[in-house]
C-alpha cells in the first residue's frame, strides 16, 4: 500500500505513525493534567479568599455624622445585606441588579462612611440596630420577606 508523499506501508512507517501518535497522545495528557492542576490552584485561592478572616480592625470611632442620611435606600439596602455576609454576587441576585451596580454602591458605601473596608460597614450597620436606630425611610432594615438568603 502506498501512503502521502510516496510512502510505503511497511512496519518502520506503522512504527513511526504510532510513536507520532504516542507522543501527541502523552502532550495532551500533560496538558490536560497542567490544566487541571491550574483550576485547582485557581479554586483554592477562590475559597481561601471567600472564606478567610479578615483581621483588620474596625474603627472605634463611628462615621460622620450625616451618614445615615446621605445613604441612598438602594445603599441601604446594600449596607444591611454587606452586614448579613452577602458577597457582591449574592447582593445582586438578591437585589436583582448586577455586580458591577453593587460593586458601585460599596464604592459609595465605603466613601461616604469614610470606610476601608465591607467589615466596617457590617460594624456601622450593626452598631445602628444595637443603637436601635434605624435607617431612614426603610423600617427597620430587617425586612425578612424582601431579603432571602441567597446561596
Amino acid at each position: 500500500m502506498v501512503l502521502h508523499d510516496g510512502e510505503r506501508d511497511d512496519d518502520s512507517g506503522r512504527a513511526r505513525r504510532w510513536a507520532a501518535a504516542l507522543q501527541t497522545f502523552r502532550t495532551a495528557v500533560d496538558v490536560y493534567r497542567q490544566a487541571l492542576e491550574l483550576q485547582a490552584q485557581r479554586q483554592t485561592r477562590y475559597t481561601l479568599a471567600r472564606h478567610s478572616v479578615r483581621t483588620e480592625p474596625v474603627p472605634d470611632g463611628p462615621p460622620p455624622e450625616d451618614a445615615s442620611t446621605t445613604l441612598t435606600r438602594r445603599e441601604w439596602e446594600v449596607a444591611r445585606l454587606i452586614a448579613r455576609g452577602y458577597t457582591n454576587r449574592d447582593i445582586a441576585e438578591t437585589l436583582v441588579v448586577t455586580r458591577g451596580t453593587v460593586a458601585n454602591h460599596v464604592a459609595h458605601i465605603l466613601d461616604k462612611l469614610n470606610a476601608s473596608n465591607r467589615t466596617q460597614i457590617a460594624a456601622y450597620c450593626l452598631r445602628l440596630s444595637a443603637q436601635g436606630r434605624t435607617a431612614p425611610d426603610i423600617g427597620d432594615g430587617w425586612d425578612d420577606d424582601r431579603i432571602r438568603k441567597v446561596g
